[in-house]
């Protein structure tokens, strides 16, 4: 029986698509490779890139900088609500859903959860950033099509599920490549700032 247990243990740990979706541990990855790259992705995104600039233009830049104290400030209040809530009570595994769960109780706080998973999904996943991907690859190449920005953008959309369907390990190390392309685009920009020509 404990032979035929070993044989089976090892099975599971060799089959690959037991070890990226049917997991038997967890998967513990560090400050760096688990928050620091996506917290850093997720802020050098398509807010900066490409919509404060077209904010800046719309708006003016004392407009765009109020805009920018009242975001940041209702921020910083949720953020301060959220490390009083960690200072009075045990922290478990699930992030914000517990949070919210154990604020609101079990029910509630399990409706509203699901709620912001998928207010997140489609929100800051599809509209924003998938649909912002789109139209920056597209007018990089010169096209002005709105069709042609969805469809770029529904194929960088069934790439990445095609990532997370690979297992976690694969999500991190594209965080990685990312971080890399957007830290040079951000040395691209001072650099541009700095040593710009004269067009006229």
């Amino acid at each position: 029986m404990k032979f035929r247990f070993k044989i089976s243990n090892a099975l599971y740990q060799n089959n690959k698509f037991n070890r990226n979706f049917l997991i038997s541990r967890p998967l513990l990855f560090g400050t760096w490779d688990g928050v620091f790259t996506t917290v850093l992705v997720n802020i050098f995104g398509v807010i900066v890139f490409l919509r404060m600039g077209w904010i800046v233009g719309i708006s003016g830049i004392v407009n765009a900088v109020i805009l920018l104290i009242i975001c940041t400030s209702l921020a910083l209040i949720s953020v301060f609500s959220a490390i009083g809530i960690c200072e009075r009570c045990q922290i478990q595994s699930g992030g914000i859903y517990f949070l919210v769960s154990h604020i609101l109780g079990g029910q509630i706080g399990g409706a509203v959860g699901l709620m912001y998973a998928f207010g997140q999904v489609i929100n800051e996943g599809i509209l924003l950033i998938i649909i912002g991907f789109g139209e920056s690859v597209a007018r990089f190449i010169g096209i002005e099509n709105s069709f042609i920005h969805k469809l770029i953008a529904i194929a960088a959309l069934l790439v990445l599920t095609g990532i997370n369907m690979i297992g976690i390990r694969w999500v991190i190390r594209l965080q990685l490549i990312l971080l890399i392309f957007l830290m040079l685009a951000v040395v691209d920009f001072y650099a541009g700032a700095l040593f710009s020509k004269d067009m006229s």
